[in-house]
């Protein structure tokens, strides 16, 4: 089963610790960013 999951705020944190723990998340998967 995969979860998928949306990130709101696509800053330097979010990128440089978020979205590499969930690439090596098994059973997530990034389905949606918003940002400005």
């Amino acid at each position: 089963m995969t979860l998928d999951l949306a990130l709101v705020g696509l800053g330097k944190i979010a990128r440089d610790q978020h979205l590499p723990a969930i690439a090596a998340t098994p059973g997530l998967r990034l389905a949606a960013v918003a940002s400005r």
